[in-house]
């Protein structure tokens, strides 16, 4: 199989296994679902834990973490989780139609619409529509360059904030909405790779929050229990961010040691040739509210510093307890192989500067 060609959560499970990374998941999400998990490298403790898709549109950590998971070399037991979001990844039009048995693929909006307005109607303002589609609640709104940051970030949030009634009605429920769009990847928003966010009590996020929080669905409470149990003492969480290069975050909690991970992680990536990102070019689509929350700490490295920011309701902010944890962005205005070659060139350097640590 062909890296490009994993564009179901399916084809994710069968990598791991031809990979020799098992069988194994960490749970089952809506329409039974795993969330794979494959064991690699050695036995040596601590080991390292690898994961990507919390943001299912964000394809190249995926494909990353699939690349590093078939021939990565240490002793260190590895275990990859390549997709936390498997309806994301499945994406918005696929699982539409388990939703809907049926109903014909959507390429475009005005077509997911129309779908959306033939189920349970839960808000439509004549552009965002939100519905529950059999088990699942769906929304889109016409695409923008970050459609789906623009939907899960902002546009709901507020909405949800301004509207207690239908706050209340959505408690403990998926949405799953359309991809990024004007990504180098062959995908269109409502193909494979879309995104899904989640309503606890009364919180709204994306999956890659909730894990400080009670209220987080299965794709977040079965990853936190399977770090509390290995206590990882390497964490790399794949992302993908914005403009064309590269950077990464920690936290402002994060240890000296992680810090000089990061390093190690910058320098490799620079020194293939590609370009690390700048605060002058991320600082403007972060806008003020973000920026202010985000500390710099060297070349490509920021940190999530503010109380405002929330950091350690994230993954890679609540594995700082257990030893080194780093999100990678990679940016997707690039191509998919240049994306994937910056990520996983950065974290096959760490995961052997890590090793050569625990030698000494």
């Amino acid at each position: 199989m062909e890296l490009m060609e994993v564009q179901t959560n399916q084809a994710i499970g069968a990598w791991l296994r031809e990979a020799g990374g098992g069988d194994a998941s960490l749970a089952t999400t809506e329409f039974d679902e795993p969330i794979w998990a494959g064991k690699f490298g050695g036995d040596k403790l601590p080991a390292i834990v690898i994961t990507a898709g919390s943001h299912a549109d964000e394809v190249a950590g995926v494909f990353a973490a699939l690349k590093l998971a078939r021939d990565i070399q240490t002793d260190h037991a590895v275990y990859v989780i390549p997709c936390r979001d498997p309806l994301g990844w499945n994406g918005f039009s696929s699982t539409l139609s388990r939703a809907l048995p049926g109903v014909a693929p959507v390429h475009s909006y005005e077509e997911a619409a129309n779908v959306l307005r033939g189920g349970e109607v839960i808000y439509d303002d004549g552009a965002l529509v939100i519905a529950e589609v059999g088990p699942l609640t769906f929304a889109t709104e016409p695409p923008e360059k970050w459609m789906s940051t623009q939907i899960t970030r902002h546009k709901l949030p507020r909405l949800l904030s301004e509207n207690l009634e239908l706050a209340a009605r959505l408690r403990n429920t998926r949405i799953l909405v359309p991809g990024n769009v004007e990504v180098s990847d062959g995908r269109t928003p409502y193909t494979y790779g879309g995104h899904t966010a989640y309503i606890g009590d009364g919180y709204f996020a994306q999956l890659n929050r909730f894990f400080d929080r009670h209220d987080g669905p299965i794709e977040v409470t079965a990853l936190r229990d399977f770090v509390d149990r290995i206590k990882p003492g390497l964490v790399l969480d794949l992302h993908e961010g914005f403009s064309s290069n590269y950077y990464l975050f920690t936290h402002a909690s994060s240890s000296p040691a992680t810090l000089a991970m990061a390093k190690t992680m910058i320098d490799a990536v620079r020194d293939s040739g590609a370009r690390i990102a700048t605060r002058d070019e991320l600082e403007p689509v972060w806008g003020p509210k973000t920026s202010a929350g985000i500390l710099s700490e060297g070349e490509g490295i920021y940190a999530m510093g503010a109380p405002s920011a929330d950091a350690h309701s994230s993954f890679s902010g609540y594995c700082d307890q257990f030893g080194i944890s780093i999100t990678t962005e990679s940016g997707m205005e690039a191509s998919v192989d240049t994306r994937v070659s910056m990520i996983e060139v950065g974290s096959r350097a760490v995961i052997t500067a890590f090793a050569e640590q625990g030698q000494h």
